[in-house]
This record gives C-alpha cells, structure tokens and sequence, in this order.
C-alpha cells in the first residue's frame, strides 16, 4: 500500500486506514529521496 503523508500530519489512504511505523520504508515525492520513515524529520 502507498500512503501520501502531508506535512500538517493527515495521510491519504485507499481503504482509510494508515499503519506504518519508524521501520517503515518511505520516499520523499519532491526529491525522490528513499529511506525508513524514521530517517525522515516528522513533527
């Protein structure tokens, strides 16, 4: 499943439900930068 994460924290999921966690693989759509979403600065 992909899920777009915003930066105001709300997602948007196909069925409505978002489950990820720190191991979770992620990619930035503006950069095309790949890595765990705990690599990622989320606030």
């Amino acid at each position: 499943m992909r899920v777009r994460l915003h930066d105001d924290g709300c997602g948007d999921a196909d069925d409505g439900t978002i489950e990820y966690g720190d191991e979770s693989p992620a990619m930035c759509y503006d950069c095309r930068y790949e890595a765990k979403f705990e690599d990622f600065d989320v606030q």
